[in-house]
């Protein structure tokens, strides 16, 4: 789990990998701060880089990752280049299928830049339902995680399961 936010402005992974059947007391997130949006996605983009060349090495088969990106503001306080860095990062690694990216909008507003990580399309979270978005996310997950590495799952569906949490649907 990668935040990126605070003043002066900071990307930063305040939660690593783990495996889920590991209970761990989740972190306490708050939003403040400037939203340097690319920096916290290209320090994410590394560390799964990372990750997935460790399963590699070990000679483990692993699912394609899912990049989900939230955000509550507009980029600021920021590297204009790190953005557009971050931007084709994620447009790179969804075309060759390195990763499912869904980027998030928190609240009621078009965030543009958010939505050039996810082919324009861009999600709203009602700021009420984050347990509901959780709830999807462990059944699509669990969805995915039962079909054999190298299937993708059906992401058209998954997002008309996402009625429960967003404003879009």
């Amino acid at each position: 789990m990668v935040t990126f936010g605070e003043y002066p402005p900071v990307a930063k992974c305040v939660r690593d990998f783990a495996r889920v059947d590991i209970q761990q007391t989740p972190p306490v997130l708050t939003a403040s701060g400037y939203t340097p949006l690319g920096e916290g996605v290209n320090l994410a983009l590394d560390l799964l880089e990372k990750r997935k060349e460790s399963y590699r090495k070990a000679g483990i088969s692993y699912f394609r990752p899912w990049l989900i990106i939230m955000s509550d503001g507009n980029p600021e306080g920021h590297s204009p280049a790190e953005l557009v860095r971050a931007q084709q990062r994620v447009a790179k690694m969804t075309a060759g299928k390195g990763v499912l990216s869904l980027p998030i909008s928190i609240g009621n507003y078009d965030n543009p830049e958010l939505a050039k990580f996810g082919d324009g399309a861009l999600l709203h979270l009602k700021e009420d339902s984050f347990s509901n978005f959780f709830k999807w996310l462990h059944k699509s997950v669990s969805e995915s995680s039962s079909s054999t590495p190298g299937e993708e799952p059906d992401f058209k569906k998954l997002l008309a399961d996402a009625k429960s949490w967003s404003s879009d649907f």
